[in-house]
Protein backbone atom coordinates (compact mmCIF):
# COMPACT_ATOMS: atom_id res chain seq x y z
CA UNK A 1 0.00 0.00 0.00
CA UNK A 2 3.20 2.33 0.71
CA UNK A 3 6.21 3.17 -1.05
CA UNK A 4 9.15 2.64 1.41
CA UNK A 5 9.07 6.62 2.26
CA UNK A 6 5.30 6.53 2.96
CA UNK A 7 5.72 3.97 5.71
CA UNK A 8 8.69 5.55 6.96
CA UNK A 9 6.68 8.42 7.68
CA UNK A 10 3.47 6.66 8.95
CA UNK A 11 6.03 4.95 11.68
CA UNK A 12 6.82 8.33 12.76
CA UNK A 13 3.30 9.81 13.45
CA UNK A 14 2.17 6.31 15.00
CA UNK A 15 4.78 7.06 17.10
CA UNK A 16 4.17 10.66 17.74
CA UNK A 17 0.16 9.09 18.55
CA UNK A 18 1.73 7.14 21.28
CA UNK A 19 3.32 10.24 22.73
CA UNK A 20 0.45 11.93 22.98
CA UNK A 21 -2.03 9.17 24.28
CA UNK A 22 0.03 8.05 27.15
CA UNK A 23 -0.61 9.52 30.53
CA UNK A 24 0.78 13.44 30.64
CA UNK A 25 1.20 16.65 32.79
CA UNK A 26 -0.01 19.76 31.33
CA UNK A 27 2.10 22.51 32.19
CA UNK A 28 1.69 26.38 31.26
CA UNK A 29 3.25 27.88 27.99
CA UNK A 30 5.53 26.01 25.42
CA UNK A 31 9.15 25.24 24.98
CA UNK A 32 9.43 26.39 21.06
CA UNK A 33 10.12 30.52 20.99
CA UNK A 34 9.65 32.40 18.06
CA UNK A 35 6.62 30.26 16.56
CA UNK A 36 4.09 33.68 16.11
CA UNK A 37 3.59 34.91 12.66
CA UNK A 38 1.19 37.80 11.69
CA UNK A 39 0.86 36.01 7.88
CA UNK A 40 0.65 32.95 6.11
CA UNK A 41 1.07 33.29 2.03
CA UNK A 42 -1.80 31.47 -0.01
CA UNK A 43 0.63 29.23 -1.65
CA UNK A 44 2.13 25.46 -1.27
CA UNK A 45 3.10 24.47 1.70
CA UNK A 46 2.87 27.41 4.53
CA UNK A 47 5.58 26.46 6.98
CA UNK A 48 5.67 27.25 11.24
CA UNK A 49 8.83 27.15 13.07
CA UNK A 50 10.23 27.57 16.46
CA UNK A 51 13.37 27.42 18.70
CA UNK A 52 13.86 25.67 21.69
CA UNK A 53 14.21 26.88 24.74
CA UNK A 54 17.15 26.86 26.03
CA UNK A 55 16.98 23.68 28.78
CA UNK A 56 13.69 22.05 27.28
CA UNK A 57 14.20 18.30 26.20
CA UNK A 58 11.46 18.17 23.58
CA UNK A 59 10.26 14.46 22.31
CA UNK A 60 7.46 15.72 20.42
CA UNK A 61 5.62 18.61 19.14
CA UNK A 62 2.41 19.06 17.01
CA UNK A 63 1.05 21.93 15.54
CA UNK A 64 -2.38 22.38 15.64
CA UNK A 65 -4.35 24.37 13.13
CA UNK A 66 -8.13 25.37 11.25
CA UNK A 67 -9.63 28.10 9.28
CA UNK A 68 -10.72 30.69 11.81
CA UNK A 69 -14.18 30.17 10.37
CA UNK A 70 -13.96 26.56 11.71
CA UNK A 71 -14.70 25.40 15.62
CA UNK A 72 -12.25 21.90 14.87
CA UNK A 73 -8.86 21.96 15.41
CA UNK A 74 -6.45 19.44 13.22
CA UNK A 75 -2.48 19.04 13.81
CA UNK A 76 0.13 18.20 12.14
CA UNK A 77 3.63 16.49 13.53
CA UNK A 78 6.35 19.14 13.64
CA UNK A 79 9.92 17.68 12.62
CA UNK A 80 14.00 19.37 13.38
CA UNK A 81 15.54 21.34 10.72
CA UNK A 82 18.83 22.22 12.32
CA UNK A 83 17.82 24.31 15.85
CA UNK A 84 14.55 24.50 14.37
CA UNK A 85 11.35 22.70 15.36
CA UNK A 86 9.02 22.96 12.02
CA UNK A 87 5.80 22.22 11.14
CA UNK A 88 4.24 22.38 7.36
CA UNK A 89 0.73 22.90 6.69
CA UNK A 90 -1.77 22.01 4.06
CA UNK A 91 -2.18 25.28 1.13
CA UNK A 92 -5.44 27.28 2.56
CA UNK A 93 -8.16 27.77 0.06
CA UNK A 94 -8.89 30.97 -1.61
CA UNK A 95 -11.72 31.51 0.67
CA UNK A 96 -9.94 31.07 3.70
CA UNK A 97 -8.85 34.62 4.95
CA UNK A 98 -7.15 33.57 8.71
CA UNK A 99 -5.66 30.96 10.17
CA UNK A 100 -5.56 29.92 14.20
CA UNK A 101 -2.39 27.78 15.60
CA UNK A 102 -0.80 26.87 18.12
CA UNK A 103 2.34 24.63 19.33
CA UNK A 104 1.79 21.13 21.73
CA UNK A 105 5.17 19.94 22.77
CA UNK A 106 5.71 16.80 25.30
CA UNK A 107 8.98 16.02 26.93
CA UNK A 108 10.88 13.12 28.14
CA UNK A 109 8.95 13.24 31.23
CA UNK A 110 5.73 13.30 29.25
CA UNK A 111 5.18 16.96 30.62
CA UNK A 112 2.85 18.63 27.61
CA UNK A 113 3.21 22.37 27.34
CA UNK A 114 1.14 24.51 24.96
CA UNK A 115 1.85 27.83 23.30
CA UNK A 116 -1.03 30.36 22.86
CA UNK A 117 -3.40 30.86 20.14
CA UNK A 118 -2.33 32.79 17.44
CA UNK A 119 -4.43 33.89 14.66
CA UNK A 120 -2.20 34.72 11.27
CA UNK A 121 -4.01 36.34 8.42
CA UNK A 122 -3.82 34.41 4.84
CA UNK A 123 -1.90 36.73 2.15
CA UNK A 124 -1.36 36.73 -1.60
CA UNK A 125 1.98 38.93 -1.32
CA UNK A 126 4.17 39.85 1.06
CA UNK A 127 3.88 43.57 1.18
CA UNK A 128 0.38 42.76 1.72
CA UNK A 129 1.88 41.63 5.52
CA UNK A 130 2.87 45.70 6.22
CA UNK A 131 6.33 44.65 7.04
CA UNK A 132 4.83 41.99 9.67
CA UNK A 133 6.24 38.47 10.46
CA UNK A 134 5.73 36.34 7.56
CA UNK A 135 5.40 31.80 7.88
CA UNK A 136 8.19 30.55 5.77
CA UNK A 137 6.91 27.78 2.77
CA UNK A 138 7.90 24.42 2.19
CA UNK A 139 11.11 24.22 0.23
CA UNK A 140 10.29 21.10 -1.43
CA UNK A 141 7.79 19.68 -3.85
CA UNK A 142 5.64 17.46 -1.91
CA UNK A 143 5.58 17.35 2.12
CA UNK A 144 3.96 13.92 2.02
CA UNK A 145 1.55 15.47 5.02
CA UNK A 146 -0.24 13.44 7.17
CA UNK A 147 -2.90 15.55 9.34
CA UNK A 148 -4.54 14.26 12.44
CA UNK A 149 -8.02 15.79 13.28
CA UNK A 150 -9.25 16.25 16.74
CA UNK A 151 -12.83 15.10 16.66
CA UNK A 152 -14.26 12.06 14.54
CA UNK A 153 -15.85 11.57 11.74
CA UNK A 154 -13.28 14.59 10.29
CA UNK A 155 -13.10 15.07 6.45
CA UNK A 156 -9.38 14.29 4.94
CA UNK A 157 -8.52 17.37 3.74
CA UNK A 158 -9.04 20.03 7.14
CA UNK A 159 -12.13 22.53 6.22
CA UNK A 160 -10.36 25.25 4.48
CA UNK A 161 -7.28 23.71 3.04
CA UNK A 162 -6.23 21.86 0.00
CA UNK A 163 -5.67 18.29 0.32
CA UNK A 164 -2.91 18.48 -2.45
CA UNK A 165 0.14 17.15 -0.22
CA UNK A 166 -2.05 15.20 2.09
CA UNK A 167 -1.12 11.67 2.33
CA UNK A 168 -2.73 10.26 5.06
CA UNK A 169 -4.87 11.52 8.25
CA UNK A 170 -5.03 10.41 11.39
CA UNK A 171 -8.26 10.64 13.79
CA UNK A 172 -8.43 11.11 17.27
CA UNK A 173 -8.35 6.80 18.46
CA UNK A 174 -5.90 6.23 16.33
CA UNK A 175 -6.73 5.19 13.09
CA UNK A 176 -4.54 6.08 10.07
CA UNK A 177 -6.48 6.79 6.84
CA UNK A 178 -3.83 6.04 3.90
CA UNK A 179 -4.44 8.10 1.00
CA UNK A 180 -3.84 5.58 -1.80
CA UNK A 181 -2.93 6.60 -5.63
CA UNK A 182 -6.07 6.57 -6.63
CA UNK A 183 -7.37 9.46 -4.38
CA UNK A 184 -8.96 6.73 -2.20
CA UNK A 185 -8.69 6.44 1.45
CA UNK A 186 -7.86 3.06 3.30
CA UNK A 187 -8.35 2.74 6.56
CA UNK A 188 -5.66 0.84 8.56
CA UNK A 189 -5.85 0.23 12.39
CA UNK A 190 -2.48 1.24 14.24
CA UNK A 191 -1.64 -2.02 15.81
CA UNK A 192 -2.15 -3.72 13.07
CA UNK A 193 0.63 -1.41 11.30
CA UNK A 194 3.05 -1.25 13.67
CA UNK A 195 2.92 -4.66 15.70
CA UNK A 196 3.28 -4.54 19.96
CA UNK A 197 7.06 -3.63 19.98
CA UNK A 198 5.74 -0.02 19.11
CA UNK A 199 2.96 0.38 21.45
CA UNK A 200 5.01 2.45 23.91
CA UNK A 201 7.19 4.19 20.76
CA UNK A 202 9.96 1.80 21.45
CA UNK A 203 12.78 4.25 21.46
CA UNK A 204 11.57 5.87 17.62
CA UNK A 205 13.06 9.36 16.94
CA UNK A 206 10.23 11.49 16.80
CA UNK A 207 11.93 14.59 15.74
CA UNK A 208 13.87 13.28 13.26
CA UNK A 209 15.39 15.33 10.39
CA UNK A 210 12.78 16.11 7.22
CA UNK A 211 15.47 15.11 4.50
CA UNK A 212 17.09 12.30 5.24
CA UNK A 213 18.59 8.97 3.40
CA UNK A 214 16.01 6.37 4.09
CA UNK A 215 17.28 2.84 5.66
CA UNK A 216 16.49 -0.21 4.41
CA UNK A 217 14.37 -0.84 6.89
CA UNK A 218 12.04 1.57 8.92
CA UNK A 219 13.83 2.29 12.19
CA UNK A 220 13.18 5.70 12.45
CA UNK A 221 10.39 8.48 11.21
Amino acid sequence: MFGSRRGIVILGIVALVVQFVVPVVMAEGTAIEGAEVQCILNMPFPQISGTTQSGSDIDAARLFFKAADQSDFYWVPMTRDGDKIVGVLPQPQPETTNIVYYVETVDSSKTVSRSPEYTAAVVLREWDCQGQKIAGTFAGLEPNLIVGSTVGGATSAPLGFESTGIIGTVSPDGQIAAVGRDGELSAVDLGSLVGDQYALGGGIALLADRDVEEPASPSAP
